[in-house]
């Protein structure tokens, strides 16, 4: 008898239901650029420093997500995530054209701590090109609905 349950169809002997991900890679960018810090309201922090300690959360969502980020990118986690957190923000980062620049190393309690910024030039050049493409004409402006997470 088939299921009468509107969100689970009925699977017909000899056919698999392929699950559609929980989110699209501009989600999961998202997503894991603001819980890193660098990331809210549709624009990037260009003064945030990172540390480690300012990463864990980044980490802990990574790792939670690990079975998602290789299905949407088909790439596993860095190795030593847990003690190089700055390696992978760095992979996610440049699927967006960005990068981290120059670091800062500050002492803490004896022991040298790195900090990383958001590289300035690209940063700048995103606002450049953001600011060409809103006073553009376009030949096509029902293409041209700005999508924003």
């Amino acid at each position: 008898k088939p299921s009468l349950d509107p969100i689970t169809p009925p699977v017909l002997p000899g056919y698999i239901i392929i699950k559609k991900p929980a989110w699209s890679k501009a989600e999961f960018l998202v997503k894991a650029l603001s819980i890193a810090g660098i990331y809210a309201k549709g624009r990037f922090n260009p003064n945030i420093e990172l540390s480690m300690d300012s990463l864990v959360p980044f980490v802990t969502f990574m790792v939670d997500n690990d079975h998602l980020y290789q299905s949407l990118f088909e790439k596993t986690l860095t190795k030593n995530i847990q003690k190089d957190a700055i390696k992978q923000l760095q992979v996610l980062l440049e699927m967006v054209h960005l990068k981290t620049g120059k670091r800062k190393k500050k002492n803490k309690d004896g022991n040298r701590e790195n900090y990383y910024r958001l590289d300035q030039s690209r940063l700048k050049g995103m606002e450049s090109l953001k600011r060409i493409r809103e006073n553009r004409e376009s030949d096509w402006p029902e293409n041209d609905t700005e999508v924003s997470y």
